[in-house]
């Protein structure tokens, strides 16, 4: 059995355990309270707006998206500021490639609003 490098070998061995134990991997289904909209009980509804009921493991998948952006950092180099207008807020990130300038806009960078 191969492993991600970036999940800890003891995490695959105790999620092996609960898993050869008999444990759930989805939660037990719940029963509905009244419909607030929709098909949605309340329950449901505040669920909806909480990321973690679908993504638990949220934190993991954040540092590894930090640590794969730091690899590519170090491996390409940090993005130059280029302005493409007289603001501050009209300054894109560029990242020097062996063949061209090319800009990237780095996602996850602009829709939070960092510089």
């Amino acid at each position: 059995m191969t492993h991600d490098d970036n999940i800890p070998r003891s995490a695959l061995v105790a999620a092996g355990a609960a898993v050869a134990a008999g444990a759930p991997l989805r939660p037990q289904a719940r029963a509905k309270g009244p419909l607030v909209w929709l098909d949605m009980d309340q329950q449901a509804l505040d669920d909806a707006y909480d990321q973690i009921v679908y993504a638990p493991n949220r934190e993991q998948v954040t540092k590894r998206r930090i640590a794969n952006s730091e690899r590519a950092r170090a491996a390409i180099g940090a993005p130059e500021r280029v302005a493409y207008g007289p603001t501050e807020i009209e300054k894109r990130r560029c990242i020097a490639t062996l063949s061209h300038l090319a800009f990237v806009r780095l996602a996850h960078r602009w829709l939070r609003g960092d510089p």
